[in-house]
């Protein structure tokens, strides 16, 4: 994650942060996302640009995904498992033309 303001100035790292769970709050003034290094997860809210992150709401028995805030705050967040299938094909060769 990184932050770049509008107006023009440094480019500003957060290695913490991951992309593509943070969710800004209603005012833009702090990010919250999943602390993907504690068991069980749980939520961590960082005031930007300098905060320091801490932990909000209950442990969540699950990896949350594509977590959002209302205009009044309200998370909605969904959780449940990724799972994924990879499959290895080998020997074909290009058609000849």
């Amino acid at each position: 994650m990184a932050l770049l303001p509008v107006a023009g100035g440094e480019l500003r790292l957060l290695p913490d942060i991951p992309v593509s769970d943070a969710v800004f709050t209603p005012d833009g003034h702090a990010l919250i996302f999943p602390d993907l290094t504690t068991r069980p997860f749980r939520l961590m809210i960082r005031p930007l640009p300098d905060g320091v992150g801490t932990h909000i709401g209950a442990p969540l028995p699950m990896v949350t995904f594509n977590g959002a805030l209302s205009g009044d705050g309200r998370l909605v967040i969904s959780r449940g498992t990724q799972q994924s299938d990879v499959v290895l094909i080998t020997g074909v060769r290009p058609a000849k033309p």
